[in-house]
């Protein structure tokens, strides 16, 4: 079905928003969603899971549930492709707009055979990744690059991705639009937070789904290591959520018991309000190998935390070492005790450091204007279409 050229009455533009599970959709996407209603968008939303977003479908978002694959099986993804491109066929979208790994790699292929006028990609982190091997590494660019070619447009949130795309010739600078991120710097605010307690004590955070790549075994492993290993407590705010397949909450969990930590490590599990939690600590820790633009970070920056992150792309696009908080070489864990040892010893650095933090995201990274971006390329996009 070819809709280019079509011109369908304000109001009336259909736009479907495609991530991996309820989860994102809830915790990352209900602002642009919120938002493009707002602007008198017909927006639907198609997902794993729709059972924590019913706030969404009482303000008249329609939610569809729908199955993606979870292992790299072929047939699995066809299958998919082959659903997805019926459904949007009969949705008759104008704007399909995919995010994450296994559900933007569906939505594209099958946006692209149902001949949607606009396939949009909100690229999270390109998954070439920089520990990868060099033949890993580039199949999976030239994997990425395919699916470029079948997308209208691509958003990214690193601007270090888009000038590898472009460099690389998989998209032309014409078709491609950094757009960072943004968190809710209002909610994010620091609560009154003194020097180091005068137990000793340094409450360590961490935030995220405990999965692979995210690096936060590391931690621990820095805590074992490091001079003041008694004094440091970790809180690690998050879990797994029902779509998670991994085993690494079991790894984190027996490490956590193999180096004698489990009296000075608390695991939340997934919860709201983890602006609360954060606003608990010391010292926040982003030990991920892979990131696009990590929204965790600019949470606990926004709340004036020292961060101390891994140097990959994403995260040293925020981090200026020295100015706003610290970087380290991923896997390290001598390097991450060593970061935490300077901290303990340094509560004025700490201050330091958490000013800076708060004042970038201020700067930089408010979610309005991450919405606005947003927004605004699809509006564009409309426009060059002759929708709008």
């Amino acid at each position: 079905m070819s809709q280019q050229g079509t011109r369908p009455p304000p109001g009336n533009v259909r736009i479907l928003q495609v991530c991996n599970t309820d989860f994102y959709l809830r915790k990352f996407l209900t602002p642009l969603v919120l938002a493009l209603q707002s602007r008198g968008y017909n927006v639907e939303c198609l997902t794993e899971g729709t059972s924590s977003v019913q706030h969404l479908v009482s303000q008249g978002i329609g939610v569809h549930d729908f199955q993606f694959p979870r292992r790299p099986s072929p047939v699995a993804f066809a299958g998919a492709v082959l659903r997805m491109s019926e459904l949007l066929r009969q949705g008759a979208y104008h704007v399909v707009n995919s995010h994450n790994r296994n559900s933007s790699i569906v939505a594209r292929i099958a946006a692209a055979h149902a001949r949607v006028p606009i396939n949009l990609y909100t690229a999270h982190g390109f998954y070439f990744q920089d520990h990868q091997s060099r033949p890993v590494h580039k199949m999976v660019e030239i994997f990425e690059g395919l699916l470029a070619r079948l997308t209208t447009y691509t958003l990214s949130q690193s601007a270090e991705d888009v000038e590898l795309m472009t460099a690389r010739h998989w998209i032309s600078p014409e078709r491609i639009r950094y757009i960072g991120n943004g968190i809710d710097a209002a909610r994010f605010a620091p609560a009154p937070r003194g020097g180091r307690p005068p137990s000793g004590i340094l409450k360590i955070s961490a935030m995220g789904r405990l999965v692979a790549g995210k690096g936060f075994e590391d931690i621990l492993r820095a805590m074992a290591k490091s001079q003041h290993r008694s004094e440091l407590r970790l809180t690690f705010i998050g879990g797994n959520i029902d779509q998670d397949i991994s085993p690494s909450a079991a790894h984190f969990s027996q490490l956590m018991t193999d180096l004698g930590l489990e009296s000075q490590v608390t695991i939340t599990g997934m919860i709201d309000h983890v602006e609360d939690h954060l606003n608990q600590a010391d010292v926040f820790i982003h030990p991920s190998y892979a990131e696009g633009m990590p929204r965790s970070l600019l949470e606990a920056m926004s709340v004036g935390l020292p961060c101390i992150a891994t140097r990959i792309r994403g995260a040293r696009e925020i981090i200026e070492p020295g100015e706003n908080g610290l970087l380290y070489t991923p896997h390290d864990s001598d390097e991450l005790a060593t970061r935490i040892d300077h901290l303990f010893a340094n509560p004025p650095l700490r201050e330091a450091l958490g000013q800076g933090a708060r004042a970038t995201v201020l700067a930089r990274y408010q979610e309005h204007d991450y919405i606005g971006r947003q927004v605004d390329a699809i509006e564009d996009l409309l426009r060059e279409k002759g929708m709008m």
